[in-house]
């Protein structure tokens, strides 16, 4: 009876547990990919941008991520504009033109999502939209909808880093800054602000435990760092 239980446990670790080929070694700013795997390999409702950069690799434990979760927020919200992929990572991993990190198959840029739900022509060649007007969000920025993303996000327990711009946290931080949820003030935690994040968010994944060349980045500190953007 009980190794028809034991057997019966395995069975169901081995069908529930995601089994990945790449991985992410050194660190987000300087490290490579090994085996890494192309967003072609992936179906979800997204698509990829500037394609001739040739920066469609990634780790299939983040292509997997952002594919299930381009299919949960659709999910919750039927008539979204599928998510816009920026860059990614080279085929090898390793530094790549306009960034110091996305080396090590763990950082990807999203376009945030929009009010008039219109995303950019996939052939323009750079980033088609500014979502920042001096120091308010634009328009159409939906700020509902990517504040529900992020938190979709963030609930997974995957995620390190979510860098925006000043203005797109600061209007979170008015509107949540007070939060006494859990994962509102994960969210707002792990949103950091920096530059050249007027156009798209910058996610950046958790090391898997797996992963053991991968090497790790410092918390952040246990604050949203509202206060210091609502001054």
């Amino acid at each position: 009876m009980l190794k028809n239980i034991i057997v019966a446990i395995f069975l169901i670790i081995a069908f529930t547990t995601k089994s990945y080929s790449a991985e992410a070694i050194g660190f987000y700013s300087k490290g490579k990919v090994k085996n890494s795997v192309s967003v072609d390999s992936y179906e979800g409702h997204f698509e990829k941008l500037f394609r001739s950069r040739g920066q469609i690799y990634s780790t299939d434990y983040l292509l997997d991520f952002i594919a299930k979760s381009s299919l949960e927020i659709k999910k919750l919200y039927p008539d979204v504009e599928a998510l816009q992929i920026g860059d990614m990572s080279a085929r090898k991993g390793g530094k790549i033109k306009r960034h110091q990190s996305h080396q090590n198959g763990l950082d990807i840029d999203i376009v945030y999502l929009r009010v008039n739900k219109s995303g950019q022509d996939l052939a323009n060649p750079e980033w088609a939209e500014d979502f920042v007007s001096g120091r308010n969000v634009s328009k159409n920025l939906d700020v509902s909808r990517n504040w529900n993303l992020f938190k979709m996000l963030v609930k997974s327990g995957k995620v390190g880093r979510i860098f925006v711009d000043w203005s797109t946290k600061r209007e979170f931080c008015k509107l949540h800054g007070d939060t006494q949820d859990p994962l509102e003030f994960q969210t707002l935690r792990l949103m950091s602000a920096a530059k050249y994040h007027r156009t798209h968010f910058h996610l950046r994944l958790l090391c898997k435990d797996s992963y053991s060349r991968c090497r790790k980045q410092s918390p952040p500190s246990n604050s949203t760092r509202c206060s210091e953007l609502l001054k």
